[in-house]
């Protein structure tokens, strides 16, 4: 498939309006993080499956869709080096100002580095069509999920893997991280670069489809479009934010 062949014309409005989900969900999400971790609100259920379930959800829309407009991307390697440089940028700033919270290869990392390698390969990677392509990285996300703990498999089906491969920073990066490897926003290439290229596969399919492209363009809701299309900023502001709120509230509630 050739170039012009895999950019659309128009935006996905749904996209914008999934992606703007995500993100309300994920300012909830950590507003209720930093109540229980930094504020020390009791939450028992917070720390729960249900709380579990719900993080999973927003990132795998976050990397799940990232895939898909990487599919559309005509320039990764650039926006992916402009996010991987956020991530890091966030990475700095709590090592600065919250060393106790370390936040290393996180999300935006993940997503930046997964963008420039699909920017890279894309030419190798389309010569395999979407409805092969979603499934076999699906399955190899699953089968990978648990490398972090040490095995490939799930359930009952378990290959364990030599300790060796868990050295240091660039192994935790690749998704092999050392024993004493901490951070509270961990995502590395190996699972979840999988995940991404399930999105892109998703796109390549959906590209074919008339049906599909018509759902894609369908009218998003203006707010969570709008907040889709901003993510990154909004990403990247959030925290800051919600912690200057929860700290103002939490000083008048002791005034008081």
């Amino acid at each position: 498939m050739k170039e012009n062949e895999i950019k659309p014309a128009g935006r996905y409005r749904l996209l914008d309006t999934i992606r703007g989900i995500a993100v309300f969900n994920m300012i909830w999400y950590h507003a209720l993080w930093d109540m229980v971790y930094i504020f020390g609100f009791y939450m028992p259920w917070y720390l729960g499956m249900g709380a579990y379930i719900w993080q999973q959800a927003i990132c795998w829309t976050f990397i799940l869709v990232s895939g898909m407009c990487s599919y559309m991307s005509g320039n990764g390697i650039k926006r992916g080096a402009f996010v991987t440089g956020c991530g890091f940028l966030i990475s700095l700033f709590l090592y600065v100002f919250s060393p106790q919270t370390p936040n290393l290869f996180g999300v935006l990392v993940l997503l930046g580095c997964s963008m420039m390698v699909v920017s890279r390969l894309k030419p190798h990677l389309l010569r395999l069509d979407g409805k092969r392509g979603a499934p076999l990285c699906f399955a190899a996300f699953l089968i990978t999920r648990y490398v972090s703990r040490g095995y490939l498999g799930m359930g009952l089906f378990k290959i364990y893997l030599p300790q060796s491969l868990y050295s240091g920073y660039i192994s935790a990066f690749l998704g092999f991280p050392p024993s004493w490897f901490h951070s509270t926003d961990y995502f590395p290439m190996i699972p979840w670069i999988f995940l991404f290229l399930t999105g892109f596969y998703i796109m390549e399919a959906a590209a074919l489809d008339k049906r599909a492209q018509r759902l894609l363009r369908m009218g998003d809701l203006p707010a969570l479009g709008f907040i889709g299309r901003h993510s990154l900023f909004i990403y990247m502001a959030h925290q800051p934010v919600i912690y200057l709120i929860l700290s103002a509230a939490s000083n008048i509630i002791y005034a008081f």
